[in-house]
């Protein structure tokens, strides 16, 4: 198992975390753990998206709003953070659809 593997080869200090599953991805030594570590170790450390975050939450449970539950307000914000990726997403949809349609209709024809 990989993780055993991990446990038994590592050693106590790690001087350069990323050096060191860069160099396990490349001897093709644990996959898995490598990809994992890949995924979660090349995220920023940046807090602005949190910050960012905050803001809108605050712009939104404004004191106007100051009886909005708490799901409600969850569910504006995951639409307020995530509407350009469902617009993309769907402007992508729906232009296939129409690719697809013009297709048949020239079938048709």
């Amino acid at each position: 198992m990989e993780v055993e593997q991990y446990y038994a080869a590592r050693s106590d200090y790690i001087e350069d975390i990323l050096k060191y599953w860069n160099d396990q991805a490349s001897c093709n030594n644990m996959p898995i753990l490598c990809q994992l570590a890949e995924l979660y170790l090349g995220m920023a450390s940046s807090g602005v998206s949190v910050e960012c975050l905050f803001s809108s939450t605050a712009l939104t449970a404004n004191g106007k709003r100051s009886s909005l539950q708490l799901y409600k307000l969850e569910h504006i914000l995951f639409v307020h953070e995530n509407f350009e990726l469902a617009q993309d997403s769907l402007l992508t949809a729906h232009s296939a659809q129409l690719k697809t349609k013009n297709c048949c209709t020239l079938f048709r024809d």
